[in-house]
């Protein structure tokens, strides 16, 4: 069946707002109306009178919506041929009523922009042919290398006036509160200062191919640089929480066979206590022979580190060394492993997760693709979400793949609002708690009379969001566009993902900040499985799988989980059905270009052997 089917609903959002303001300017036309009977002519009085009347009808009538589908998509922004497909209400064969889905499948899912080369299951594998490695990705063209890369912030939004004009110390520093400034690396230094840290540690420390790089540092240029030259030299990074203690690092560290670690001056300082706990000193496996510093570093740690026997070099060190000559790149395969990302450690010690170049470009590639996101070398971002895992990652590769900018956050993610109103970032990234931080502020704001306006405002817009009925555009101008300014003011979209998020926080953001994106995934997956697309105004759900993807519902017996229809079982599962004690759903099956491999398993993994462990 074709068509587009309008939704039956009753026009029900003027609130008191709106109505107040139509009737005043019905009081104002009236007023109009009866100087020009008394005047007999239209005096500047009348003329005044009667625009002032028609602005505010129209403020107060006008009606701002979108057209749309039955299945509520956006009719506007739906991508393929609008309107020819629509979800209809059926029952299925044992009498339960299910949503089926009437058109063509491409109206749906919306075409992929580009040219994705696809698998012979007919999974989107990359967005090129000449793409196939993280290598590829930033390194595999030239087109951005003038352009700005990487921000790092240069002054702190509020900082000490400890120096006077001329130049003696100031003995009253003054707290100056101004708005920071980020400088920037290009894509072309970028890529060279990559290249030079990996030309030393090639041929001062005699790193090889696929020896391990632990990163234990928070969000920065010199984190990217140091992945970015495991990227050109075909060394695997392995991602160590800068807010990890000695404890927790030091498993990391010997359990990958890390032979590289690089850090940040706060986590260098903790390195000589992570290296003397037995976990890493009892590991057979454990390989440390290089500590890279990020900033000053300091000569005690460094002292303490030699004569533990270890080579210690600070990143400037390394990039002055070879700022000019560098070893020719040796990318890797598709295949090899890109990074070794540890997991939280919720059901026993942490298990690191192998993800190969293959993995993450498939699901880089549908950041790039996907056709509510089309990120652009017009895009910023600001990273503030830790590195160290799959999410941010992804968010800072694929925006560096088309030649983005992306800016670190001045102190991390607790002073964001000073860094977004200077930066003004096209896109937003958060896990559920941060935008529940955003609405939680914006409501401390509004009291009194400002309340009574906001929750008008979201009573409004939600009702047209969940039934099209249309809203006034006073709601835009009044609220929402001091609301949108929270972020910088030019956001397209925001992306959620990492945990789920609750139904009154996902409308707040899709009313006072901007279109959402919401998202399914692990760090086996290379992060996302599944994207909401911008044209499907519903909540409550985490989108279509993404086309690099396969997604199943897998029975589980055992606890009574089945995913089919009762029709297709028999013996003790139909009994459970008769029973009444099945449950609808199932244990969820990814499988795809964008999944990993497995766990690394020193015993198994290791260029060194270690203690076996997943």
């Amino acid at each position: 069946q074709a068509g587009v089917f309008a939704h039956s609903c009753r026009r029900t959002e003027m609130s008191f707002i709106p109505h107040a303001i139509a009737g005043a300017g019905a009081a104002v036309g009236s007023v109009s109306v009866g100087l020009f009977q008394a005047s007999g002519e239209p005096t500047p009085l009348v003329g005044i009178t009667g625009v002032v009347a028609v602005v505010l009808l129209y403020v107060g009538l006008a009606r701002k919506s979108v057209p749309r589908g039955r299945s509520g998509f956006d009719l506007e922004t739906q991508s393929g041929e609008k309107g020819q497909g629509f979800f209809e209400d059926e029952k299925d064969a044992d009498g339960n009523v299910v949503s089926v889905y009437r058109g063509p499948k491409h109206a749906f899912a919306g075409p992929l922009s580009g040219t994705p080369v696809k698998h012979e299951s007919g999974l989107v594998t990359s967005m090129s042919t000449t793409t196939r490695t993280t290598y590829d990705l930033i390194f595999g063209t030239e087109e951005f290398d003038a352009e700005e890369a990487l921000g790092r912030c240069a002054r702190q939004h509020t900082f000490k006036d400890h120096t006077l004009p001329d130049g003696k110390p100031n003995p009253k520093p003054a707290v100056i509160d101004v708005p920071g400034s980020w400088e920037f690396v290009s894509y072309g230094d970028m890529k060279q200062q990559a290249r030079a840290l990996g030309t030393c540690l090639r041929r001062d420390f005699g790193i090889g191919q696929k020896e391990k790089m632990a990163i234990w540092a928070s969000n920065s240029v010199d984190w990217v640089l140091s992945d970015l030259a495991c990227a050109a030299y075909n060394f695997t990074s392995v991602s160590v929480y800068d807010t990890l203690g000695p404890d927790a690092a030091s498993y990391i560290v010997a359990d990958s066979g890390a032979q590289v670690l690089c850090c940040e001056d706060k986590c260098f300082k903790r390195v000589p206590a992570a290296l003397k706990d037995e976990i890493y000193s009892k590991n057979p496996g454990a390989d440390l022979k290089v500590v890279v510093y990020f900033g000053k570093g300091d000569d005690a740690t460094k002292a303490t580190l030699e004569a533990m026997g270890l080579k210690v070099i600070s990143l400037a060190e390394a990039l002055a060394k070879y700022k000019t000559d560098v070893d020719a790149d040796t990318p890797p395969e598709a295949s090899d492993v890109a990074t070794i990302m540890y997991t939280s450690g919720t059901t026993g010690m942490p298990k690191g997760v192998m993800l190969q170049h293959l993995n993450i470009v498939a699901t880089v590639s549908l950041m790039v693709l996907h056709p509510s996101i089309t990120l652009t070398n017009e895009d910023v971002h600001l990273s503030y979400l830790p590195l160290a895992h799959i999410f941010e990652r992804q968010n800072v590769y694929a925006g560096l793949s088309v030649g983005a900018r992306a800016y670190f956050a001045s102190q991390g993610a607790k002073f964001l609002l000073p860094d977004l109103s200077v930066i003004r970032p096209t896109i937003f990234a958060g896990v559920p708690k941060v935008y529940e931080n955003v609405r939680d502020a914006v409501k401390r704001k509004m009291t009194g009379f400002k309340k009574t306006l906001f929750e008008s405002a979201m009573k409004a817009k939600i009702a047209d969001l969940e039934t099209g009925c249309g809203y006034s555009p006073i709601w835009d101008k009044l609220i929402f566009s001091k609301t949108t300014a929270a972020l910088g003011g030019r956001v397209r979209f925001c992306v959620t993902g990492g945990a789920p998020i609750s139904k009154e926080t996902l409308q707040f953001v899709q009313c006072a900040l901007s279109e959402v994106i919401q998202g399914y995934g692990a760090t086996e997956t290379s992060a996302a499985s599944s994207l909401t697309c911008g044209f499907d105004l519903r909540v409550g759900h985490v989108g279509p799988p993404l086309p690099t993807v396969f997604i199943r519902l897998a029975d589980v017996p055992d606890m009574n989980y089945f995913s089919g229809p009762v029709s297709q079982y028999e013996g003790k599962q139909k009994a459970i059905f008769d029973a009444g004690k099945n449950k609808s759903g199932g244990e969820v099956w990814i499988g795809g270009a964008g999944v990993s491999p497995g766990y690394y398993d020193p015993a198994a993994n290791g260029l060194k052997e270690g203690v076996a462990s997943n």
